[in-house]
C-alpha cells in the first residue's frame, strides 16, 4: 500500500536481530506527506539493513510545508535514511526533508537513495554514516537537480561520496544551492561524482 501524511506519523522499527529494521515501509506505492503534515520515521539497530523510510514500488514525496525526517539505524548490511528502490525523491518548495542513515559494518550507508531522481525545489539535508568496508552516500540517484537547498554529508568509508548521480547529471538551477561533503576514504572521496551509467 501507500504511505499518505496529512497530520503527523511517528514511527519507529524496533531492532531486528536477525532481520531488517523500518520505520515505514510502503511496498506498492509511495510515501507522501502532503502541506502541514509531519512524519518521523526511524528504524533501529538490525543484524539485515536498517530503513527510516523505504518505498518499495514508487515516489518518496514532500509536498509544500510538508516535513519529513527518516533515520536509518546501525545496521551490520546496509543503513538508508529514505529509500525510493524503483522510484524518486521529490522535495517542493517549501518542504523539508532531513535524511540520516548509521554506521554500518559491512554494507553500505545513504542519507538518500533513489533509484530514479533526486529533485530538490524546498530543502534536504542528507547525511550517511560511517562504513569501513563499503560505500557512504549522503545522497545517491540516478541525476540530482538542485532549485532549493541540499546539503549532502558522507562519512569515512571505503570510498565516500557527498553527492553521487549514476547517470551523470547534478544540476544546481539559477538560485539553487548544493553543499557535498565527503569525508576520508580508502579508495575515492569526492564531494560531487557524476558518472554516466555506473553501477552501485
Amino acid at each position: 500500500g501507500v504511505v499518505t501524511v496529512n497530520g503527523t506519523l511517528t514511527a519507529t522499527g524496533g531492532t531486528a536481530t536477525d532481520g531488517d529494521s523500518y520505520g515505514v515501509y510502503a511496498q506498492s506505492g509511495a510515501v507522501t506527506v502532503n502541506a502541514n503534515g509531519t512524519l518521523i520515521a526511524t528504524g533501529s539497530e538490525a543484524k539485515s539493513n536498517s530503513y527510516g523510510v523505504y518505498a518499495s514500488s514508487g515516489n518518496v514525496n514532500v509536498t509544500s510545508n510538508g516535513t519529513l525526517t527518516g533515520e536509518g539505524g546501525t545496521a551490520y548490511g546496509n543503513s538508508y535514511g529514505v529509500y525510493a528502490r524503483r522510484g524518486a525523491v521529490n522535495v517542493a518548495e517549501d518542504g523539508g526533508l532531513t535524511a540520516t542513515a548509521g554506521t554500518v559494518e559491512n554494507g553500505n550507508s545513504y542519507g538518500v537513495h533513489a533509484i530514479g531522481p533526486v529533485n530538490v525545489s524546498g530543502t534536504l539535508d542528507a547525511k550517511s554514516g560511517t562504513a569501513a568496508n563499503g560505500f557512504s552516500y549522503g545522497v545517491s540517484a540516478a541525476y540530482v537537480t538542485v532549485n532549493g537547498t541540499l546539503t549532502a554529508t558522507s562519512s569515512e568509508a571505503f570510498c565516500s561520496y557527498g553527492v553521487y548521480a549514476e547517470f551523470g547529471d547534478v544540476t544546481v538551477t539559477r538560485g539553487g544551492e548544493l553543499t557535498a561533503t565527503s569525508d576520508a576514504a580508502e579508495s575515492d572521496s569526492c564531494g560531487v561524482a557524476a558518472f554516466e551509467n555506473r553501477s552501485r
